[in-house]
């Protein structure tokens, strides 16, 4: 089992999505967290679940959320590099690598 990094900014993009959430319906902020915290266990058990979208960078989405998790497989771990909605622009996170 791998262990998982979380970037401060996608801790901070994780953090905003379930404030959002919770805003619109309350209680479903924590319903994102708890959806976020199943797919990084599915992460450290298999980090190659998720498809390749650049060389090194993977991404897997959430079930029941339009988000995904864009992550790095370094050497015995998964480092989260962003958590972003479908509608937003999807390279914005790129400098982060």
């Amino acid at each position: 089992m791998r262990g998982v990094v979380v970037l401060e900014s996608a801790e901070e993009e994780i953090e905003a999505a379930a404030d959002y959430l919770d805003e619109e319906t309350p209680g479903l902020g924590d319903e994102f967290l708890a959806e976020v915290q199943r797919t990084i266990g599915r992460l450290r058990l298999n980090p190659y679940v998720g498809p390749k979208i650049k060389p090194r960078v993977h991404k897997i989405g959430l079930r029941r959320f339009s988000y995904d998790l864009i992550y790095l497989i370094p050497p015995s771990s998964v480092v989260i590099v962003a958590v972003v909605h479908h509608r937003r622009d999807p390279g914005y996170w790129r400098n982060r690598l």
